[in-house]
């Protein structure tokens, strides 16, 4: 209950443009492949979480397909994207705009089964909150290659913190 709390107050601060996740539960669902898109984006997502808390957040994080990026409004678009670290799965969703390539937000969650969220981090394009950091220029979309790229990205909210460093991959819908 909590997780999903969490979740919901994250999401709901994330609104920068209405690009924050649309209709999140907190649930992480099943860890599967992404379905056929266009674009170059590579195979692998291959993320290294440091600094987490709680510490189950910690690891390197891998998946075999890459994310999707879909329409949201606009130039506005969003990838979500999931892998394992361990026995731990982990959701990153980057809401971004296609024309700029400038990043809105970014939602970390992780837990140890697919039901609920443990812990959720973020990291946001404007800051209109206490507690929210500002995403930077720590995380960038490149736009002809078709990822994301996460440099030191520290995402937090209230007591949870997660830095992200890696690429999440996706696929144009």
């Amino acid at each position: 209950m909590l997780a999903t709390l969490a979740v919901a107050a994250l999401l709901a601060a994330c609104s920068d443009g209405g690009a924050g996740e649309q209709g999140s539960t907190g649930n992480l669902g099943p860890v599967s492949p992404v379905g056929p898109g266009t674009g170059g984006g590579s195979a692998l997502v291959s993320v290294t979480v440091t600094g987490a808390v709680p510490t189950s957040g910690n690891g390197l994080v891998t998946g075999a397909s890459p994310g999707a990026s879909t329409p949201v409004g606009g130039t506005l678009r969003q990838v979500v994207v999931e892998g394992t670290g361990g026995s731990v799965q982990h959701r990153f969703t980057v809401s971004y705009d296609a024309a700029s390539g400038v990043v809105l937000s970014v939602l970390h969650a992780w837990g140890t089964t697919s039901a609920t969220a443990d812990a959720a981090t973020q990291c946001v394009r404007t800051v209109s909150a206490v507690g929210q950091v500002a995403c930077g220029a720590a995380v960038a979309v490149d736009l002809a290659a078709n990822r994301i790229v996460f440099t030191g990205t520290v995402l937090r909210n209230g007591t949870f913190s997660s830095i992200l460093s890696g690429q999440v991959p996706y696929t144009v819908l």
